[in-house]
């Protein structure tokens, strides 16, 4: 099976290329963040479940297979699905600003994701967390560490929320298989040439799931086609 996850940063003005991207890289499950739209247009051949909003946000869920629940956990931020017999989540969490308001509100957020995510049996269940959670977690995950101190995406509280989820009995998909590799899934339109890049897509899993890993990258050729996303997205390999 083969999972991705993918801020398409409007699924209006780029649904034929993550449609194609989709279909050339056999995508079983693919959760997507910042539709932008209230009434998204769905993938061809995908069963798929969505919260959305008018012009902001927006995430969706799409699956070969069918699914047996779904659940809006938070209004075009956060959605539940079980397919397959695996839990997944799909988050677009918000960006925040620095210590006002927002970033409460982002505090809350993640406070809530956990408290919901802790009703699973973490130890044995089959469950996947994953889409743009805007948070850095380490000096790797940016391209410049020491620029983006006391920066919102990179600040002490945002860090330890990914490392209280990590406490649960999550894990970092690509930082396991690849502790030291550098990469990044998101690369302002601005860099051309994607020298400044940062890492805030993931695919957090449980133990059943890691064991079954064969492969999990970040894959840049939609970043380099013509009307990109901001975005790229990372995708994980199972062996079942």
């Amino acid at each position: 099976m083969i999972f991705s996850t993918f801020n398409v940063n409007s699924i209006k003005k780029r649904k034929d290329l993550v449609q194609n991207w989709a279909k050339s890289n056999n995508i079983d499950f693919l959760a997507l963040q910042e539709l932008k739209t209230l009434n998204p247009p769905l993938l061809d051949n995908y069963e798929c479940f969505y919260s959305s909003a008018k012009q902001f946000n927006g995430v969706m869920n799409c699956s070969i297979f069918e699914f047996e629940k779904n659940t809006i956990l938070e209004p075009a931020r956060a959605i539940y699905t079980k397919t397959n017999d695996i839990n997944i989540i799909n988050i677009y969490a918000p960006l925040g600003d620095l210590y006002s308001e927002k970033f409460e509100y982002k505090i809350k957020f993640y406070k809530n994701l956990i408290n919901f995510i802790s009703k699973f049996d973490l130890k044995n269940e089959k469950f996947i967390l994953m889409g743009d959670f805007n948070i850095i977690h380490k000096e790797i995950d940016v391209f410049d560490a020491k620029k983006f101190e006391g920066h919102v995406t990179f600040l002490p509280e945002e860090r330890e929320i990914f490392n209280q989820l990590l406490s649960l009995g999550l894990y970092d998909s690509f930082r396991e298989l690849y502790p030291n590799k550098q990469q990044f899934s998101f690369y302002d339109y601005r860099d051309k040439y994607f020298k400044r890049g940062l890492r805030l897509d993931y695919i957090l899993v449980t133990k059943p799931i890691l064991d079954k890993i064969n492969d999990v990258y970040i894959d840049l050729e939609p970043r380099t086609l013509p009307t990109p996303s901001d975005h790229t997205p990372v995708v994980m390999e199972l062996n079942c």
